[in-house]
């Protein structure tokens, strides 16, 4: 099952993720690091618990933004951690392709508000946008530039989506 869209998206705050540099536009995860959340999928009506968990070692961009653009938009602050599970579910295709790392593998862990544990359940691009969107919104309290992201992601996303940042 896809879900293409989500409304009321409720996420458990998380500490800042930690990682060091490899290059001057890469870095790696320190430690696993899991998003826990609620959201409402828009096409059943169901209340879904979630829970992603991104392994240790995983190498990101911390946040794709073309060279030209870098003066108004900054990789580092408040945005790490909804760039960070928005890249780890661009990468996987919302979930859809397991990323195997440490003999472990990661998947979309859902389950309907009745415990009832959902498999084969992964995100469209737009949710994972919708995602990234919302977790910006509650950290930097600034809805108009998480919006002028969702705008961007949704326009230029299409180009990433499935592509790992190596």
């Amino acid at each position: 099952m896809i879900i293409k869209n989500i409304s009321g998206l409720i996420f458990h705050t998380q500490p800042q993720p930690v990682c060091k540099p490899i290059s001057n536009e890469l870095f790696t995860l320190i430690g696993n690091h899991s998003y826990t959340g609620l959201f409402k999928n828009k096409q059943d009506k169901s209340f879904y618990f979630f829970k992603i968990t991104i392994p240790n070692g995983y190498k990101w961009d911390k946040r794709t933004i073309p060279k030209i653009f870098r003066c108004l938009r900054s990789k580092d602050g408040l945005v790490e951690l909804s760039a960070l599970l928005h890249d780890f579910l661009y990468e996987t295709k919302g979930g859809k392709n397991i990323i195997f790392g440490e003999l472990k593998f990661y998947r979309l862990d859902l389950e309907l508000l009745k415990k009832t544990r959902l498999f084969n359940v992964y995100f469209s691009r737009k949710v994972c946008d919708q995602i990234y969107r919302e977790i910006y919104k509650v950290m930097d309290k600034k809805n108009n530039t998480a919006n002028q992201d969702y705008f961007w992601l949704r326009l230029f996303g299409r180009f990433y989506w499935g592509r790992g940042v190596l």
